[in-house]
């Protein structure tokens, strides 16, 4: 279940100004404070959301990407989002989570999360590729799923 276990993060390398940024990020997400998680993004900041369902597409600019953030609150449990792997490489963050998405019933399901993130000079985000972890066709059904029989 998400939310046990260990998390990759808090055995990550505190000296990594990125790494140092990300940690802000994942701790505003989880405690669902969007004014420091935005401390985290470069004004320009895109994001990719991969695959076909009503969070999917290209967001570009600091407003644009608040609102998908938001909204994927609505639908994840942000307190349950544990990193299970880490990769640092030069200006990106590769990471892999794990996380519950509400479901229709009240219940929730466990997915995985694939991310990459990359910094500009400032160590601010500049960009997202999100993806499902695992079946990214059986991800966009679930969220969908979850959506569709309830208001956004």
């Amino acid at each position: 279940m998400s939310g046990a276990g260990p998390d990759e993060l808090d055995r990550a390398d505190h000296s990594n100004p990125n790494l140092q940024t990300y940690r802000r990020l994942m701790e505003a997400y989880r405690s669902e404070d969007l004014a420091t998680l935005q401390g985290c993004l470069a004004p320009d900041v895109g994001l990719q959301a991969k695959g076909r369902n009503s969070l999917s597409g290209a967001y570009e600019g600091f407003p644009s990407v608040l609102a998908y953030i938001a909204k994927s609150m609505r639908r994840f449990v942000p307190a349950t989002l544990r990193v299970e792997e880490l990769t640092p490489e030069g200006d990106e963050l590769r990471v892999v989570m794990r996380g519950l998405v509400r479901r229709p019933d009240g219940g929730t399901i466990d997915v995985g999360l694939r991310h990459t993130f990359r910094f500009d000079a400032d160590h601010r985000i500049v960009h997202i590729t999100a993806a499902a972890a695992d079946d990214q066709d059986e991800f966009d059904r679930m969220i969908d799923d979850y959506f569709e029989r309830r208001p956004t």
